[in-house]
């Protein structure tokens, strides 16, 4: 009797055990499922899209691929090294996200995107705004 008792004694322990591990862990993997993920991309945006020696980012990875953009005016060009302002302007508005959760850990971000996007501006033109591409790097200047 003894022996009956410790064993269901143990099996409904360890029953008990397992379910309240599995209830831990469940619940630390769906705290922040959107968060999670949305840091996930963040990060690989970063690691694999950053173009380092313009402090910019392309537009395709690998970063050596380069397609014929087609749809221009004046015909097809060679896709170049950094991304348009809109990409751009989309992990912009990510950064500035996740600097709600988390503002130490996410200001040196913040402070590289607002130094790139000086990037596009343009004090040439009249009036003065900012460009689809990054100013310094001449792509549209022919075209003007």
């Amino acid at each position: 009797m003894t022996l009956i008792y410790n064993v269901m004694r143990f099996l409904i322990i360890g029953f008990i055990a397992i379910l309240l591990l599995q209830n831990c862990l469940h619940k630390e993997q769906t705290q922040t499922p959107y968060f999670d993920k949305g840091e996930e991309i963040f990060v690989s945006v970063w690691d694999k899209y950053r173009v380092h020696h313009h402090n910019l980012f392309s537009e395709y990875y690998p970063s050596t691929f380069a397609p014929d953009l087609t749809y221009f005016q004046e015909g097809s060009r060679e896709a170049q090294e950094v991304s348009f302002l809109w990409p751009f302007s989309g992990l912009f508005s990510s950064t500035n996200i996740l600097m709600e959760f988390d503002p130490d850990h996410y200001q040196p971000y913040l402070d590289s995107m607002v130094i790139a996007v000086e990037m596009y501006y343009d004090s040439l033109r009249k009036p003065p705004g900012y460009q689809a591409y990054p100013v310094h790097l001449d792509y549209f200047r022919p075209l003007l």
